[in-house]
């Protein structure tokens, strides 16, 4: 007997965790998790990692590309967006450092492919959904979602020219050293078309001799119109927008991720709430920049300064003072009531605003807001889109 423990479930502490998977005759273990994602793709947390792919569904498993080998898991959503997983087991360690590598290549390869070909490589595939009668639209449910063949056809078809995918890397047990192999592969290639998760999927002995399934989302980088603004685990990257010049580094400088780890060194978990929120902010044009503290700016102003200790400080810089000082006043007073601290004045009369990040992330609907206000303040003709929320890490069966 097989179990799914939801994301946010206790109930494995007192199993006894697996050291591997079970054996399968002629194949080997992995090929017992890549089976188990073939029926069950909600171990891929994929809503989690990428929102857009959260309707994913399984296509095939041993997908066929040519001149590179086989894709272990391969699936696509309602909506036209495709995936690829790559399933290796974490004591496996030239496994591990292989994953990255063939990862690409399969990305890479993916991309070579048209819609009609991609279809007759899943009907090759070692085990498939897909019959001559039921294709790819049939399969992913694009017809329950409203769309016409025609343009689900374009839309992977759009994807597969971009490179526009999700790559999960799933190991039973995921290393720190594989993790940090992937942060600096991401963080070294920022342009990079498609989005990346990290999937842990921890096996445990259940008491009537069945197993546990229990995945955590590890980490996760999405691409936006060529910027990396996600965040999570030891993913976490700077968002940088498309055409900004890279960070010159200086004395004292550190990574998005160091910054993230010494955050979260004090108060332990609060690095994937920022990074989640900053996701959010992101779409409200808010980006982030480390040196010794990480600086929020929104329309070219400084709007928070937050130090690894956790503390936030918001005031006025030159910029603030060009782009209309009444503007950010109310942004202060805004941020203020949102986090229901006082404004602290100084002996320059100045007033700004100290507050511990946790606190403003308990409130993060009421900061966003703040945020859109000053933005439609002093800059009204930049888009306005609405932020989504990102979905919970919840499994379902």
């Amino acid at each position: 007997m097989l179990y799914l423990a939801r994301t946010d479930s206790t109930a494995t502490s007192a199993l006894v965790r697996r050291a591997a998977p079970p054996p399968v005759p002629g194949v080997g273990p992995e090929r017992w998790l890549q089976e188990r994602l073939y029926n069950a793709p909600g171990l891929l947390l994929a809503g989690a990692a990428s929102p857009r792919h959260a309707r994913l569904r399984s296509v095939c498993i041993e997908l066929p590309l040519r001149d590179v080998g086989y894709a272990d898991w391969f699936g696509v959503t309602p909506e036209g967006e495709i995936a690829l997983a790559e399933v290796k087991l974490g004591t496996n360690a030239e496994a591990r450092r292989e994953v990255v590598a063939q990862a690409l290549e399969y990305h890479a390869a993916l991309r070579r492919l048209s819609f009609s070909s991609l279809e007759e490589a899943c009907l090759r595939a070692e085990r498939t959904t897909l019959t001559t009668e039921a294709g790819l639209y049939e399969r992913s449910g694009a017809g329950e979602a409203g769309l016409a063949p025609d343009e689900f056809v374009e839309r992977v078809e759009a994807n597969l020219r971009r490179g526009s995918s999700l790559l999960a890397i799933v190991l039973d047990r995921m290393p720190e050293r594989l993790a940090r192999l992937v942060a600096e592969t991401i963080a070294d290639q920022p342009a990079l078309p498609f989005d990346v998760s990290l999937i842990e999927v921890g096996l445990y002995d259940a008491p009537d001799g069945g197993i546990v399934l229990a995945p955590v989302l590890r980490g996760a980088a999405l691409a936006v119109t060529r910027a990396v603004v996600r965040l999570e685990g030891p993913l976490a990257a700077e968002p940088v927008a498309a055409g900004t010049p890279e960070r010159a580094a200086r004395p004292g400088a550190r990574s998005f991720g160091e910054f993230l780890a010494a955050l979260d060194a004090v108060s332990p978990g609060v690095a994937v709430r920022f990074g989640t929120f900053l996701e959010t902010a992101a779409r409200s044009g808010v980006t982030a920049q480390v040196a010794r503290s990480l600086i929020l700016r929104l329309a070219g102003v400084n709007i928070g300064s937050l130090g690894t200790t956790g503390e936030l400080q918001v005031y006025a810089t030159e910029p603030a003072r060009e782009a209309g000082w009444a503007a950010f006043e109310a942004y202060l007073e805004a941020m203020s009531a949102v986090v229901g601290v006082p404004l602290v004045s100084l002996a320059s009369g100045e007033r700004r605003l100290r507050c511990d990040l946790t606190a403003l992330l308990d409130r993060q609907d009421g900061w966003i807001e703040a945020l859109l206000a000053y933005r439609d303040a002093v800059a009204p003709d930049a888009p306005t889109t609405e932020p989504k929320a990102v979905p919970p890490l919840i499994l379902g069966s």
